[in-house]
């Protein structure tokens, strides 16, 4: 085989590898450039309310899904977590949803990652049958949100089928029960935790609300040690 065979073999082959890379590096831009970044919205989610999930730039679908969270839920805090998933046809950004655990005066959600947000940011019917608990004023909550958040989140389900909750200020926490509107327990964000004592105020029910108040209705506050104090207490 002479020089000139040799070189004409080399630069054949130079030639096809030139163009197959430069083929290739056009078809990956071109799938690239092409290719579908789309999201999946949690359904419990009020979607007229968080259009922006929807037009997301496409420099959120490169980042981890971890970064995206954390710049999301700067703002965002309804949101748990966000989940990618990258297939032949593009790139799939999933955000979950804070479940909604309460709502409070009917207006906002307590959620289980502990944020206070409107209710609309749901659906009215994931909310619908959620217990509500009545502030003085959301405000108040506001100011007072870890003491707040993190009361109602650790409270004992029993009481909240039991009683309506009536959050006037940390010390200050009436239970009205929703068997007999004559009676209520006042406590404190520490004590409504204590089962056994909230037990001994609602024994006391009988006794007292056969003695029917027109007006107002009998009160045990259990914020005293060693006594459970009956007094009246205007209805709300």
């Amino acid at each position: 085989m002479n020089k000139l065979t040799i070189f004409k073999i080399c630069f054949l082959f130079s030639f096809f590898f030139t163009v197959i890379s430069i083929t290739t590096i056009y078809l990956s831009k071109f799938y690239n450039s092409h290719k579908r970044c789309t999201t999946f919205i949690d359904p419990i989610l009020n979607l007229s309310n968080v259009q922006e999930l929807n037009q997301l730039d496409e420099s959120f679908f490169l980042k981890p899904a971890t970064q995206t969270y954390q710049e999301l839920n700067q703002k965002n805090k309804f949101l748990k977590e966000v989940k990618k998933l990258k297939g032949p046809l593009g790139i799939k950004l999933i955000f979950n949803a804070a479940r909604p655990l309460y709502k409070i005066c009917d207006s906002c959600i307590l959620t289980d990652e502990g944020s206070i947000l409107p209710s609309n940011f749901y659906l009215q019917e994931s909310i619908n049958n959620l217990e509500n608990i009545e502030v003085s004023s959301l405000s108040e909550i506001q100011d007072n949100s870890n003491d707040f958040v993190k009361c109602i989140l650790s409270l004992n389900k029993n009481i909240c089928e039991q009683y309506k909750i009536y959050w006037l200020n940390k010390t200050e926490i009436l239970l009205i029960d929703k068997c007999s509107n004559d009676f209520c327990i006042k406590t404190d964000y520490k004590l409504i935790h204590d089962i056994d004592l909230l037990s001994k105020a609602e024994k006391l029910k009988e006794q007292y609300c056969n003695k029917k108040l027109k007006r107002n209705l009998w009160c045990a506050d259990v914020r005293f040690k060693k006594q459970i104090i009956m007094h009246e207490h205007q209805k709300l």
